[in-house]
């Protein structure tokens, strides 16, 4: 691990830290816009944190040799998609219909959740 993945993974894991707050304030306040987009806000900067990440574990070389890079690229660009674009969409969704909002967080979920997303950053077969 060099520096620059050492200081993007303490950037993740300071989002990361944030994260009980405005889970709390959406428990406390369930159909309140601020807290369901503060919610989306947070996230959105721990997606971001977690794509970073992955660019520049690819583009440093720091993945092991067993690590399917065009796997990795695939799963990275999916994880931009499913995470910072599709949680600044259900935090503006929390000013127009925080049902909506609570859709898009739960479909980000189910997402991540699913064999296909873990299946991207697995290792290739070894021969």
């Amino acid at each position: 691990m060099d520096a620059p993945a050492f200081w993007l993974n303490a950037n993740l894991l300071l989002w990361v830290s944030f994260i009980p707050f405005p889970t709390a304030l959406i428990g406390d306040y369930p159909r309140n816009a601020l807290a369901l987009s503060l919610y989306g806000l947070v996230m959105l900067l721990m997606a971001l944190g977690f794509v970073i990440l992955r660019i520049w574990l690819l583009k440093a070389d720091l993945l092991g040799s067993e690590i399917d890079r065009d796997r990795f690229k695939a799963g990275t660009m999916w994880a931009f998609i499913m995470g910072p674009c599709a949680y600044a969409v259900g935090a503006a969704l929390a000013w127009v219909q925080p049902i909506l909002s609570f859709l898009v967080y739960v479909g980000i979920t189910a997402y991540f959740i699913l064999p296909h997303s873990i299946r991207s950053a697995q290792s290739r077969p070894v021969s």
